[in-house]
């Protein structure tokens, strides 16, 4: 499997040209002398030629829709009026000047136009120079070559037009206003109607009536009538011979080139879909046939094909049901698509892949052949067109005398309980264009598959495009129980029709759908193994870290008392005159020689006067754990002794810029530097008169250090100290100065750890919301699911979307 995804995404990244001229020529090599890989590019090719059709449609449709959505503008009255009045002057002007205009005896007015719908041509940059718009034009009597065809429709259907040609006028082709396009007859073009009729031309769609193809620009008359008002005031009937029929709309379709009446051509199909308010049963279409007396009759009835219209798949909404408002209440934004599907399709990682739903037909009596441990479904159609059947299950191996139909399922073996992103995702793409999936009714199928969390029931609609969707439906009714299975046998009661395509498109999808969502969900796998990886390296770095400066602070926070308590000591007894002669005293630390085998490594000597306990340290010891001065005199030898602490305070200008703030003292005689305390902005300690020190401020702002050092600094209050930008040489160089080599090391093991912790703390900011969503959605999607490991949302830049 690892070996398909990986030729799958080096074929991608050939046809898009994203590979170099190395990998190119390697790549076309290993093509030439391998059968599977030609065959797969061949597929894939071939996959992208036909999307590359079935766009056309839709590119026409959104230009409508955004057409639509100018004229809801109009409703500002007063700008509209004025905008409206302006341009029916230019558009008059144009039309009249026109050489491809109607004659004007012809009374043609020109009262709206229609850009960018009227012919694909319009969106690209080779297109017409003659605008499409739409005409109202009153035709006179007598003119015979108008339309040459009425059918009468009465549902939203795709269906062939014949060309026909009457010498009869009837009332409706001089009372209903034509509306008239200009097509380039060299393009697949899409029309739309002012009611919704959508007319499908491929390109030379029309002829002469010698039999040569029209080129150029040529006028498509359309007329409708698609309610009863329009139908009466027309004048036209709904009688078959003499049997009453029920009228769901009427048209007219007619074109003409530098006045001549054209043909359509035989061996284009051009497709018409009307639309409709609701798919009745039993509706036919039948073709007009004019009459002497002005009336038309409908004859040459034909069965409707049920096929449903597709939307561009984009415009469909494909997340599950209450996702959008979900995110709004998390906090975050639905309206930025980028986000939600970074958000949803991030989820494909948590899937195991399975197996997928196929189906498959068998009309010989026996044993299954594909599948025969498990359930089989029997269909059998009983009264009049599909109104009702019966659905009986065999779970056995044995089949049914009579059967029409056997389905087979292959079961699936995850135990996931999702609806699969990965899957979605897939489908939620061009690739699905102008297929059963870019449909509305689909969509709404879809909301219920979230429901069932099974996505053996999204399998069985997208392995079988080629089958009516409500044979799909009553399938998805016998996987599913309790309210999801009533709901699905209520779509399968609409009977609604498929969308066609070809055997070869279908398998091509359904290689798409087996292959892609394995591939989408091992790149989240990757990026997500790789952010973790990363993250564990980060956290694993600076928790080493933080452990070495907590036992250095340790180590720290012991020897820096011991080493000025000493310094207190020798001053004391330097003061007392008393002898320490185990005692040496060495670039101010102090040095034990052991004389004698002793318990102690050392001994203080001094003179009693009388019995009872003694402590000749206790004021030295006190005066530095509480860092306050003391003062002591001998009771016999009148001698004193004298400890001074005096107090420092500093502060930072505009502390509050910097991420974060630190503040040493470097003592002279004490081997490791000294860390203030912040307390509200003010670092305070208290001064031993017998040390020296120097003072080291830093300020942080993300990477970038900012220092401050003072030597020597006296007791008091400080006024406020700037800090200034540093480079890292110079500072280090600054240190070393200012005290020994582990006083230095120190520093900038403390700003290197800072640094980190600033990474770390930004990226847990980050991190740590996309946790808490992480489970909400978890919890959303997978409401069966336990406690699972976190995965993390990853930004768009990481996805391909």
């Amino acid at each position: 499997m690892r070996n398909e995804l990986e030729l799958l995404e080096l074929i991608e990244r050939y046809l898009a040209g994203q590979l170099g001229t190395a990998e190119k020529a390697a790549f076309e090599a290993a093509v030439r002398n391998n059968p599977q890989w030609q065959s797969e590019l061949l597929l894939q090719q071939e996959l992208r030629m036909g999307l590359e059709r079935a766009m056309l449609k839709e590119e026409v449709l959104a230009a409508g829709a955004r057409f639509h959505q100018g004229k809801g503008c109009r409703r500002w009255w007063f700008i509209g009026i004025l905008l409206t009045a302006l341009s029916l002057l230019v558009l008059l002007w144009v039309f009249y000047e026109s050489p491809d205009a109607p004659n004007a005896s012809q009374k043609v007015l020109v009262t709206d136009t229609l850009p960018a719908i009227a012919h694909a041509d319009s969106l690209r940059a080779d297109s017409l120079p003659l605008p499409a718009r739409v005409v109202y034009a009153g035709i006179g009597n007598g003119d015979t070559t108008c339309c040459k065809e009425v059918v009468y429709q009465n549902t939203l259907v795709d269906l062939v037009i014949k060309d026909t040609v009457s010498v009869h006028w009837v009332n409706a082709d001089s009372s209903l206003a034509a509306q008239v396009f200009w097509v380039n007859t060299q393009r697949d073009t899409v029309l739309e109607t002012r009611d919704g009729i959508l007319l499908t031309l491929p390109a030379y769609s029309f002829i002469h009536r010698d039999g040569v193809i029209a080129n150029g620009v040529v006028e498509v008359w359309i007329k409708e009538a698609l309610d009863a008002a329009t139908i009466m005031l027309a004048g036209l009937n709904t009688l078959s011979g003499t049997e009453l029929l029920e009228s769901g709309g009427m048209f007219s379709v007619d074109a003409r080139q530098n006045g001549e009446a054209l043909l359509l051509n035989a061996q284009k199909m051009v497709l018409v879909q009307v639309p409709a308010n609701e798919i009745k049963p039993g509706m036919q279409l039948f073709t007009g046939r004019r009459m002497p007396d002005g009336g038309i009759n409908w004859e040459n009835p034909r069965p409707l094909e049920n096929r449903l219209p597709t939307d561009n798949i984009h415009n469909l909404q494909f997340y599950p049901p209450h996702y959008l408002d979900s995110v709004n209440a998390w906090g975050g934004n639905a309206k930025d698509k980028m986000y939600t599907d970074s958000l949803f399709f991030s989820q494909a990682a948590i899937v195991n892949g399975n197996k997928g739903w196929a189906l498959g037909t068998d009309n010989e009596r026996g044993k299954s052949r594909i599948n025969p441990n498990d359930l089989i479904i029997e269909r059998q159609d009983v009264g009049r067109r599909y109104t009702n059947e019966i659905l009986r299950w065999y779970t056995d191996t044995t089949w049914a005398i009579g059967l029409r139909l056997v389905i087979n399922y292959y079961a699936s073996d995850s135990l996931d309980c999702m609806i699969d992103p990965a899957r979605i995702k897939v489908i939620w793409s061009d690739d699905f264009q102008q297929t059963l999936l870019a449909t509305r009714a689909f969509e709404e199928r879809l909301a219920w598959i979230y429901q069932t969390h099974d996505n053996a029931v999204l399998d069985l609609y997208v392995n079988n495009l080629d089958k009516d969707l409500y044979v799909l439906d009553s399938m998805a009714a016998a996987l599913v129980s309790g309210s999801n299975r009533q709901q699905f046998l209520t779509f399968a009661a609409k009977h609604e029709g498929g969308v066609p395509v070809d055997a070869g498109r279908l398998q091509e999808l359904q290689h798409l759908y087996k292959v892609q969502p394995d591939v989408f969900r091992q790149k989240m796998k990757v990026i997500q193994q790789q952010f973790w990886a990363r993250q564990e390296e980060q956290d694993k770095l600076v928790h080493m870290k933080k452990v070495d400066r907590a036992n250095k602070r340790k180590v720290r926070a012991y020897n820096n008392p011991q080493e000025e308590m000493d310094v207190n000591f020798n001053s004391v007894y330097e003061q007392m005159g008393v002898q320490m002669s185990n005692v040496n005293v060495k670039n101010t630390t102090v040095v034990y020689k052991r004389k004698y085998k002793q318990r102690y490594p050392a001994a203080y000597t001094g003179r009693i006067t009388q019995t009872g306990w003694h402590n000749i340290d206790r004021y030295v010891a006190n005066s530095v754990i509480n860092r306050t001065s003391f003062q002591y005199t001998d009771a016999y030898t009148g001698k004193k002794a004298a400890i001074r602490y005096s107090p420092a305070s500093f502060t930072v200008k505009d502390a509050a810029a910097y991420d974060r703030v630190l503040v040493y003292l470097l003592p002279d005689k004490l081997s490791s530097c000294m860390r203030l305390v912040d307390s509200a902005g003010v670092f305070k300690e208290q001064l031993n008169d017998l040390i020296h020190y120097h003072l080291v401020c830093l300020g942080f702002k993300g990477e970038q250090v900012f220092v401050h050092t003072q030597r020597n600094i006296a007791a008091g209050q400080h006024a406020a100290i700037e800090l200034a930008s540093m480079g890292k040489m110079q500072l280090v160089q600054e240190l070393n100065e200012l005290g020994s080599l582990q006083k230095a090391v120190e520093i900038q093991d403390d700003i290197q750890l800072n640094i980190r912790n600033w990474w770390k703390e930004r990226h847990d900011f980050l991190v740590d919301p996309l946790r808490a969503l992480r489970i909400k959605m978890v919890t959303f999607l997978m409401p069966c699911a336990g406690r699972m490991d976190i995965i993390p949302v990853m930004k768009s830049k990481a996805f391909p979307f």
